[in-house]
This record gives structure tokens, C-alpha cells and sequence, in this order.
């Protein structure tokens, strides 16, 4: 990969024959570095330098496409991706699952390479918008799934098919009301005119089409951008407690914690930092604070760094009303444990390594006591970023 800092730069302002010699030598710098052929041809004609076409095609700390795996979180009727050998998570596709996904697509259906990541971007972006709103978002996917896919199933030869007026009451406030559905209609070759959506007549070169219908049904049926996700039913918590049913437990981080509350804006898991603690380890989570508003009947719980955004002003939540911050709060360890970190022989053997009582009932423990109101907690948060200049404290 000598020659990864040469192929690159200024891509945009280059003529024709010098894109074209410079998408040679990213080829041949990827085949040097032992990518596969295929891998290779795919990220010289979507990327513009070596060091681009890896963030896609991943290392050994991103993980095996393999371990990888996709599955549905029908509480929050979203797509999130698990690699337990690396003890990963996320909500978004990784890199080296999106790369895999446009080379697959792009044999099945006999597009390029950068058409298919272009109907993946475009479908991917009005999942992203629109998460907040579920329901409506899967009845969006199912209509355009169908719109588009009465095209590519009869070859283009039905007219009826091809024209959706744009006053259609139930297509109006089912697909058009959603953001970024105007572009998977475009996308898949759809015109508009003052009076309709409509495909051209005649039209036979239906690769997109076929395959937007293909991907927004099965991401509709569940099944995901890889067609084979697995449903979690992770809707046991109800009660606003912490969850003991969560996707996270047992998972990476997550090993010792017995209950798991998820931040109710962007659904991150708060670690209580019980794996730190027990083990040790350098690398595990710390314990993060969890801000839970007194106001709502729904329990409603923020991250820390929700909270930073809301308390920066962002209107993240009703006006008026009030968190109560809770600290980190470490569990006793498992019966079995055998690692306990060792406690200093003071004030009666309650005190552990790290100067943290254990009593939960004692106000100076900064892991189990409650600070109360959540403001007092956030500023002087705020205040030490100022000091320091340190703004991710995890």
C-alpha cells in the first residue's frame, strides 16, 4: 500500500483519460494489498483512493463480513447489525456490509457498481429521515414497493402503471408526505408533471426499478437489506425500569449489568459500568449518567450525550421539564465471581480500590447516589468541557 497516498486528490478536477488512469492504479494498488479481483474492480469504480475503498472494504478491527449479522428491533421497528466476535453494534449498516450489499446487487440485477450504491443511498436516507416515525414510514415502503414494482413486473406494458396523480388523497398523505420517497420514485425513473407521477412509455431498460422494488419489499417483509435479518422481540420492557430482555445483554460491555435502560432519543444503550469495575479491564465502558424526566407518564430516559444537546438547546424534548440525573449504579458481582477487585481495609471494609462506597443508600457514592435534578449534574459537566477543552468523556 506504498502507493496509497499517490492514488488520490482532487479526483473532481481531473480530465477524462487521467480519471480513467488513475482508476487503473487504484486497482492495481488494492490487488497489491491482496484484495480480490472483484473487490478490487468494485472500489475503483466507487472510490477515489486507497485509503476510501478500506474503509468499506474493512480491516480485521472492523470485523468478518461473515460475523456480521442483521437484525429488527420490533420495539423500535428498526434495522441495527451485531458482530459478537468484536463485540459490536450499531444502528447503521457498517461500510463493510453496504460495499457487499451494492457488488451483490449490482451482479443480481446487472447494474453498476455505482448505480446499485445509489439506489442504496437513496433508500437508506429515507429510512434514516424517518425512523421516528415507524408506521408511517413502513406503509411509505410498502406503497412505493408496489408503485415500482407494478412496473418492473409487467415489463413496463400495463398503462395504468404507469401514471399516479399527484392529488391521489391516499398516495398524497401515505408516500408523498414522507421525506425522501419524491427520490426513490425518481431513482427508479419515475417523471412528474403538474398533474402526476409517471413512468415513460416504451421504456425498457427496467435493471433500477426491479431492483428498488426488490429491495423495498424485503425491507418491508422484515427481512432487511440482506434479505435475511431476524426479528428480536425486545418489547418485554414497558415499565420504564431497566430492561433484562435487551438485544445488549450478555453482549460485549454488557456482560455484568443486569438492567440495561436505552436513551429515548437515540436509543443508546446507558452502560452502568458493572464490567468495568468487576473486571478491570481497561477497554470496558465506563459508567455513563442516565437523565429521566419527572414529568412524563411514559418514562422517557436520555444518554449523556442527548442531554449535552438538550441542555446546548436543541428541542429534544417538552418545554419545562425537569431530569433527575442518576449515577452509574454497579450491581453487586455474580455469585461465582472470583476477580472481585480487592477493598482497602477502611470504614469497615465498605469502601473498594476505587474509593466508591458500595452502600446504595450512601449520598457520596458516585455510583449509586442521585444528584437529584439533573441541571446541577449537566453544568458543572459543561463548566469542566470549558476548563479542559475535553468534550467526549466516554
Amino acid at each position: 500500500m506504498s502507493g496509497t497516498n499517490s492514488v488520490s486528490a482532487n479526483f473532481a478536477s481531473l480530465s477524462l483519460t487521467s480519471r480513467h488512469q488513475l482508476k487503473e492504479r487504484l486497482h492495481s494498488a488494492l490487488i497489491e494489498a491482496n484484495v480480490p479481483h472483484d473487490t478490487a474492480s468494485a472500489c475503483a469504480e466507487l472510490f477515489d483512493s486507497v485509503e476510501q475503498s478500506f474503509i468499506y472494504i474493512g480491516t480485521a478491527r472492523d470485523g468478518d463480513l461473515k460475523t456480521w449479522k442483521e437484525f429488527y428491533s420490533q420495539k423500535y421497528q428498526q434495522y441495527y447489525y451485531c458482530n459478537d466476535p468484536i463485540g459490536a453494534n450499531s444502528w447503521d449498516i457498517p461500510p463493510v456490509m453496504q460495499l457487499a450489499e451494492w457488488m451483490l446487487d449490482a451482479t443480481l440485477f446487472g447494474v453498476s457498481y455505482s448505480q446499485a450504491r445509489n439506489i442504496f443511498s437513496a433508500i437508506k436516507h429515507m429510512l434514516d429521515v424517518n425512523w421516528s416515525i415507524p408506521d408511517q414510514l413502513w406503509e411509505a415502503v410498502g406503497m412505493l414497493a408496489k408503485v415500482i414494482g407494478n412496473i418492473s413486473g409487467c415489463g413496463n406494458t400495463v398503462e395504468k402503471y404507469r401514471r399516479v396523480r399527484r392529488d391521489n388523497a391516499k398516495f398524497k398523505e401515505k408516500v408523498l408526505a414522507i421525506t425522501g420517497a419524491t427520490d426513490i420514485l425518481s431513482m427508479a425513473g419515475f417523471k412528474q408533471d403538474s398533474e402526476a407521477y409517471y413512468f415513460p412509455e416504451g421504456g425498457d431498460k427496467l435493471q433500477c426499478p426491479t431492483l428498488l422494488a426488490s429491495k423495498l419489499q424485503q425491507l418491508h417483509d422484515r427481512r432487511g437489506f440482506t434479505a435475511s435479518a431476524k426479528a428480536v422481540d425486545d418489547t418485554a420492557d414497558t415499565s420504564g425500569k431497566g430492561s433484562s430482555t435487551s438485544k445488549y445483554m450478555g453482549k460485549k460491555g454488557f456482560k455484568y449489568q443486569k438492567e440495561i435502560y436505552e436513551c429515548s432519543i437515540c436509543a443508546h444503550p446507558i452502560n452502568d459500568g458493572s464490567e468495568r469495575t468487576w473486571t478491570g479491564a481497561h477497554d470496558a465502558p465506563h459508567g455513563e449518567y442516565r437523565y429521566k424526566c419527572d414529568q412524563c407518564e411514559e418514562p422517557f430516559q436520555m444518554c449523556q450525550k442527548c442531554w449535552d444537546r438538550l441542555a446546548a438547546g436543541e428541542p429534544l424534548h417538552k418545554s419545562g421539564h425537569t431530569f433527575t440525573t442518576h449515577f452509574p449504579k454497579v450491581p453487586s458481582p455474580p455469585p461465582d465471581w472470583r476477580c472481585c477487585p480487592p477493598f482497602i481495609p477502611v470504614d469497615g471494609g465498605k469502601t473498594s480500590r476505587y474509593a466508591a462506597s458500595r452502600e446504595e443508600g450512601d449520598s457520596s457514592n458516585p455510583w449509586g447516589g442521585s444528584l437529584g435534578q439533573g441541571a446541577s449534574s449537566g453544568r458543572a459537566l459543561q463548566r469542566l468541557q470549558e476548563r479542559t477543552g475535553i468534550t467526549d468523556w466516554l
